[in-house]
């Protein structure tokens, strides 16, 4: 009980946004739902521009393939309609689905903020987005030029996802958006996107048991 009240103080705490305060959170987090013996592997579908809010972004010709771990990857083009000087603010909202994606069958589940040395959190190692960071080619950093960017093999840690408080994420499908915002208050960028966790087994060297 006492862990579980700390982590929703850390939680509440983590919405004004700070790298130690996420590491911190993920260090007391349960281990309530991991397992020795399986792995999380995302499967994406969807990944597109909000089409609801206009940013300074612009993403296309996405396309998916099957990573060596069977879980999906995508690539696409990004194109930085504005230079990005400073992020001021990352907004992840999810819902879960179950059984499809329709909004009768979707509900609200969270929503995080981050506020503080935002340019810093996004390229920082061991982050729930830094496989994503990692695969923009350069990979993104502030400041950003106005310009066009290749993502290759875009994924996101889902494990740290886990360990941030979604639970049961192998029951549900989970629509997730996702906002930046610039120094000067204007949506960077948003984007949209299923994902479903799938559970394998793996053995002691952390490989997919077939």
């Amino acid at each position: 009980m006492f862990r579980k009240g700390v982590i929703r103080s850390l939680m509440v705490v983590c919405v004004f946004g700070s790298i130690t305060c996420f590491f911190a959170m993920l260090l007391i987090t349960p281990t309530e739902g991991f397992n020795l013996n399986y792995k999380y592997i995302p499967k994406y579908y969807g990944w597109r521009q909000c089409e609801d809010k206009q940013s300074l972004t612009l993403l296309n010709n996405v396309t998916y393939q099957l990573d060596s771990d069977g879980g999906t990857i995508w690539s696409g083009v990004v194109d930085f309609l504005a230079p990005i000087k400073d992020l001021t603010k990352l907004a992840v909202t999810l819902h879960r689905c179950s059984g499809g994606v329709s909004p009768n069958l979707c509900e609200y589940y969270t929503h995080w903020i981050w506020t503080t040395a935002v340019c810093s959190m996004v390229s920082a190692k061991g982050m729930l987005w830094t496989p994503l960071a990692e695969a923009f080619e350069p990979p993104f950093k502030c400041p950003v030029p106005a310009t066009r960017r290749i993502v290759t093999n875009g994924s996101l840690d889902i494990q740290t996802a886990l360990a941030m408080g979604v639970s049961n994420a192998e029951k549900y499908i989970w629509d997730v958006e996702v906002e930046l915002f610039n120094e000067k208050n204007l949506r960077a960028s948003c984007v949209r996107f299923y994902v479903e966790a799938l559970r394998v087994r793996i053995n002691k060297l952390g490989k997919i048991k077939p």
